[in-house]
């Protein structure tokens, strides 16, 4: 029976942290990639606003999971670091400033782009009063805003109205 023979072989050279990446500040990264899905315009205005919606719901699971870890391991004193040499708190505080960012880009975009161009196409029935939207919950709230409109000749300022006066083709 012959003898096994070691590997001459090294074994798989140790790699820096250069060479990894920190998976929350990727999670984020991966949420940038569907905002600019909502940034293009050549995707049609429901698409955009459901990728919105998408990064919202993806930013609540990261904050509940990931961000919360992070927050134990520095309330607990955890300082060893990553594959990628950063501690927790510099994790968390690279995370802080990139969500941050994030979300101002998210909002910029629903509130600049999105709902606006919804309410002109007449698909939003919501006006912007005092730098938040008004969703018009009721035909009663509907009804209340368009007479408000026409009796102060204000209708430029309530862009679903355009949508109902014009017939239906």
């Amino acid at each position: 029976m012959a003898k096994k023979q070691k590997s001459k072989t090294p074994g798989a050279p140790r790699l820096s942290h250069e060479h990894f990446l920190n998976r929350e500040l990727q999670a984020l990264e991966f949420n940038r990639r569907v905002l600019a899905q909502a940034e293009d315009r050549g995707v049609p205005l429901l698409e955009r606003l459901k990728f919105l919606c998408i990064v919202s719901s993806n930013l609540d699971e990261f904050f509940e999971i990931r961000v919360a870890g992070l927050k134990e391991s520095i309330r607990l004193g955890l300082h060893d670091a990553g594959p990628d040499a950063r501690s927790a708190a510099e994790v968390f505080d690279a995370v802080s400033r990139e969500a941050h960012a994030l979300v101002a880009e998210q909002y910029k975009l629903l509130n600049e782009v999105v709902l606006p161009s919804l309410a002109r196409a007449g698909r939003l029935y919501a006006y912007r009063h005092q730098g938040f939207w008004k969703s018009m919950d009721t035909y009663k709230d509907a009804l209340e805003l368009t007479t408000l409109a026409i009796a102060t000749e204000q209708e430029g300022r309530f862009p679903w109205l355009r949508s109902v006066a014009q017939p239906s083709s």
